[in-house]
């Protein structure tokens, strides 16, 4: 059963920010895997520049902003809150377009490139 649906605004505090940083600074890193490839997962390269990328140079509060351009909600369903975005399309004749994000089969993952790239190009109301 679903409940009542309400209007939702990414707003993440100073503090949480910087203890992810701060977390992200002290990691105790493991030692490199054995192989080149992706075989025995991320490598610890590319895992650590992401870490240093996520502390030095991404601009959380940029981003923040552009995601609450779009009207965003939570609602329950079956006792959990799921948050969807909600978009017009400006066409008055286009179809609805609903998109779900967890894990992507590889038949979807086209449609769902082609659903964001159409927000992307139209954009909110």
């Amino acid at each position: 059963m679903a409940g009542a649906i309400r209007p939702f605004c990414i707003d993440v505090s100073d503090d949480v920010l910087a203890d992810l940083k701060e977390r992200l600074r002290r990691t105790r890193w493991p030692d490199a895997e054995l192989v080149r490839d992706w075989s025995q997962g991320a490598p610890l390269k590319w895992i650590k520049d992401i870490c240093q990328y996520w502390t030095d140079t991404y601009n959380w509060r940029s981003r923040e902003t552009q995601l609450n351009r779009f009207d965003q909600f939570t609602s329950e369903i079956d006792g959990l809150d799921i948050h969807f975005v909600h978009v017009r399309s400006k066409e008055p004749s286009a179809l609805p377009v609903r998109r779900c994000r967890g894990l992507v089969s590889r038949q979807n993952r086209g449609r769902q490139a082609g659903a964001s790239n159409a927000l992307a190009r139209h954009g909110p109301c």
